[in-house]
């Protein structure tokens, strides 16, 4: 299963860098169990496994109970015939009839019990974000990172009476955000490192859940051309679900924003981070089979390049202007060629210079260019256009994109090109 398969990986890489040499079990029992279980608040809640059968959220294990419990799990994987979810995280139930975190199967695999003790390993390694999905990366480097981030859930379970456990994943999604930010200093790795806390029935403290987007675009950062796999699943109390394999194309994930650093400045961008990820939910963007740029597109936008909503530039605020920035700069992103700006931008000047030059009174092309800036393919676009180049004639700029159009530029890119002329448009 995949949790094993995590584990180990986690596990070789551990070994490496530590320069230890634990196998799953040993690691299991004196490094993993210590951490997760080994105290009165967990850091996460296995369900059906013997860890919280029995347990009572007022009345905890006592350190005997909680051996107790631990050299049950090793009994049961010792002697149990088949694995299932109560002692191989991410496994199937054992009744058929019961969740599972993905399809099962007849087949006898050859599972020994070093991959139950991976699974846990693996299973907690999951990247929380919004949604309630936890991702499993298959990149040593992240898996270590979010491993560095658990002594320090640990010691805030130890610390603070009112912050909620077992949530490790979702810690895991804040801290991987953190540790592969701008921000972040090794030397002293929790400086800035503040959760968004959130109040759970007025008695115990979380931490919100990140957002894809933000946990991607802090990872890009570090592997910025690289295509990595993740596994997408979601473990709850009564019913778990599985996306599967998503590859995440990170050089696309991290496109718009080394753009908008570079044609607006990096604080303006710091800003903008958050308007590049709310357009689709999670699911959805999985939905493509893969997350790249489309995914990354920014709220509100799909509405302005559908016609369904119109654009209003205010210079003088600065959150409008930003977000101004934001469309432009993940539209040229899309059709990945800078120079189609400038030539939107020469078209939007002659369509202005065009609605001034009519006569006094006059409305028909003002009208011309709304319908033109409706425009949401290339037969209303041509439409559109013509009668205005009968105008201006074939030496004007209307005649030079008419000719673009309906010449090399792609199908797929011409709604995206009418996207930026109408931002121009608007800005003008």
């Amino acid at each position: 299963m995949i949790t094993s398969y995590i584990g180990g990986l986690f596990l070789e890489a551990y070994n490496t860098r530590e320069g230890t040499d634990y196998n799953a079990e040993r690691f299991f029992t004196e490094v993993f169990h210590p951490l997760f279980f080994d105290h009165e608040k967990y850091m996460l809640w296995p369900t059906n496994s013997p860890f919280v059968q029995g347990v009572k959220k007022d009345r905890p294990f006592t350190a005997a109970q909680r051996k107790e419990k631990l050299d049950e799990l090793h009994r049961k994987i010792r002697e149990e015939a088949e694995a299932d979810a109560s002692m191989a995280l991410g496994y199937p139930a054992a009744a058929i009839t019961r969740p599972t975190s993905g399809q099962v199967t007849d087949m006898v695999l050859p599972l020994e019990p070093e991959d139950y003790y991976l699974s846990w390993i693996g299973a907690a390694l999951g990247v929380g974000v919004a949604g309630g999905w936890a991702i499993l990366f298959d990149r040593p480097e992240i898996l270590l990172a979010v491993f560095d981030g658990w002594k320090y859930y640990r010691e805030l379970l130890n610390g603070v009476s009112r912050a909620e456990g077992n949530k490790a994943l979702t810690w895991n999604g804040c801290w991987v955000r953190h540790r592969f930010s701008e921000d972040f200093d090794p030397d002293y790795p929790t400086d800035n490192f503040l959760p968004h806390e959130k109040v759970a029935g007025g008695v115990s403290v979380g931490f919100e859940t990140e957002e894809w987007a933000d946990v991607l675009q802090e990872i890009a950062r570090h592997f910025p051309q690289e295509r990595l796999m993740g596994y997408i699943w979601k473990l709850g109390q009564k019913t778990n679900e599985t996306i599967g394999f998503i590859p995440f194309e990170l050089p696309e994930i991290v496109r718009p924003i080394d753009l908008y650093v570079r044609l607006f400045g990096i604080e303006s961008a710091r800003k903008a981070k958050a308007l590049f990820e709310t357009a689709w939910g999670f699911e959805r963007c999985c939905q493509q089979g893969s997350i790249g740029i489309r995914a990354m597109e920014p709220k509100g936008l799909r509405e302005i390049m559908e016609g369904r909503k119109a654009l209003k530039y205010k210079p003088d605020d600065e959150q409008n202007k930003i977000t101004f920035q934001t469309y432009l700069t993940w539209i040229l992103a899309m059709l990945n060629n800078e120079e189609l700006r400038t030539v939107a931008r020469e078209l939007a000047v002659e369509l202005h210079t065009y609605v001034l030059e009519s006569k006094q009174g006059k409305t028909d092309r003002g009208n011309q260019i709304e319908n033109l800036l409706k425009a949401r393919h290339r037969t209303a676009f041509n439409d559109a256009i013509l009668p205005m180049i009968g105008v201006l004639g074939e030496h004007s700029k209307l005649y030079e994109v008419y000719t673009l159009i309906n010449g090399n530029m792609p199908s797929d890119n011409v709604p995206y090109f009418l996207g930026l002329l109408r931002v121009e448009y608007a800005v003008l």
